[in-house]
């Protein structure tokens, strides 16, 4: 299984939430590893939400060894995630963003022009981030303006959809095709 279809990609998260490890998952589908390790740090966000809910469902009973074992095989799982997936196309544009426009950036890059609500967006830019209390959305806006001044107009532009949220348009440039609709050679 060489590219994944929004069902597969359905099947690994919702596997993932339910405990299942990477093998595991693999084995189900019939595919790599190395492919769920993928679609596991694409969908990152999504599992990671889902996962907390069934860890927190799994530890209750366990006696306090058992859990630690287990919440640190869970670590070494996500890490594992984290640090198999190529790097993303994004992070190899000449723009030095920090940490959290990144996230939100690759965020509406991946989305292929499909806008993104300020709750997803919010969702990956809190991705690994513990806090006492989960910002407001408004953050995003402050975040996509600091990336609109840092992003070059080669790369591609950022549009808003009032009252919803942000996508992000490819410049034509940047994918290889003229203003005319040719292809450059």
């Amino acid at each position: 299984m060489s590219s994944l279809t929004e069902k597969d990609f359905d099947q690994i998260a919702d596997l993932a939430a339910r405990g299942f490890n990477n093998t595991e998952i693999a084995e189900r589908l019939g595919t790599s590893r190395t492919t769920v390790l993928r679609a596991l740090k694409k969908l990152g966000h999504t599992v990671v939400r889902a996962q907390q809910k069934a860890i927190e469902d799994k530890i209750v009973d366990m006696d306090a060894d058992d859990a630690i074992d287990f919440l640190l095989a869970q670590l070494t799982y996500q890490a594992d995630i984290l640090a198999s997936a190529e790097q993303h196309p994004v992070e190899s544009w000449d723009v030095r963003l920090t940490p959290a426009e990144l996230a939100i950036l690759i965020e509406l890059y991946n989305a292929e022009g499909r806008t993104m609500s300020r709750q997803a967006l919010l969702a990956a830019y809190m991705f690994g981030r513990v806090v006492d209390e989960e910002p407001s959305e408004k953050i995003i806006d402050v975040y996509v303006s600091k990336i609109r001044q840092k992003l070059p107009a080669i790369y591609g532009t950022i549009r808003t959809d009032w009252g919803y949220g942000y996508k992000f348009e490819m410049a034509l440039d940047h994918l290889g095709v003229s203003a005319d609709g040719g292809a450059h050679v």
